[in-house]
């Protein structure tokens, strides 16, 4: 993060002075919360990013408010505010608890926000932040929310390695599940036959993962044509050859059992 500096001459000097300490002390907390984190004071972690981002907050008031063109503290302001609430938000989310999700959400909504409207994505954030959302929407049985953010993950991903890199194939697969779980079975389907041709182009048709996903398409496929879930099962086992279903490493038959 880059150093607080001189601010402006739409600063007073009471303003400037303000401004540049709430920024050196801000972060100053924000180190020290990370040392506490990484110490295992997650308490004391959840104390100094969240007295960070009062002062981040104040920041960021003060130059909107007096020198809102101001680009370079605009920038050095927003930057204090999204490490604080992402430090925060990923905090709360990792206790894993509904009232750590329901503290981690907002914030990192708001973390996400700031990340996709800088003009140099930051994807290893990013892309945190999108994991932690992802598993906050489907803990709270958000699904609309957690294909949404799907979405954005395969679409940064994309436009990071491109189409066919390899790396995508993980971000189908959780779409595909996320479109699935709310019946949108035709959808699902497409989405998991790209990814299996990704995983066929670079995996090769023996690795399990593929034969999962061979497994995966034909099951919603018969979901979308208005199968069973049961029968959709079986009926995808078919589809997979001896070995194949030697390999596949789904627990059919729990999940047969779970559905009688």
């Amino acid at each position: 993060m880059q150093k607080a500096g001189a601010a402006t001459k739409a600063f007073s000097r009471g303003q400037e002075t303000q401004f540049t300490a709430d920024a050196k002390r801000c972060m100053s907390l924000l180190k020290q919360a990370e040392s506490a984190y990484l110490g295992g004071k997650i308490k004391r972690h959840d104390q100094l990013a969240g007295e960070a981002l009062k002062l981040a907050r104040r920041s960021k008031e003060l130059q909107q408010s007096v020198d809102p063109d101001n680009a370079e503290l605009a920038n050095l302001a927003d930057r204090l505010v999204l490490a604080s609430v992402k430090a925060l938000g990923l905090s709360y989310w990792n206790e894993e608890t509904p009232e750590g999700n329901q503290r981690a959400l907002p914030l990192l909504t708001e973390a996400r926000e700031l990340l996709e409207a800088a003009a140099q994505p930051d994807y290893a954030s990013l892309f945190e932040v999108y994991e932690a959302l992802c598993q906050l929407y489907v803990a709270m049985k958000r699904l609309g929310d957690y294909e949404d953010t799907c979405r954005r993950a395969l679409n940064l991903k994309e436009k990071q390695v491109g189409q066919w890199h390899p790396d995508v194939i993980n971000y189908l697969v959780d779409l595909g599940w996320a479109l699935e779980e709310q019946n949108k079975y035709a959808e699902s389907a497409s989405i998991k036959k790209d990814a299996l041709a990704l995983s066929l182009q670079h995996r090769g048709e023996a690795d399990t993962g593929t034969i999962s996903l061979k497994h995966g398409v034909a099951y919603t496929t018969f979901l979308a044509e208005g199968m069973t879930q049961f029968d959709a099962i079986q009926k995808a086992l078919s589809t997979l050859t001896v070995e194949e279903r030697k390999k596949f490493s789904g627990n059919v038959a729990a999940e047969l059992q779970s559905l009688r």
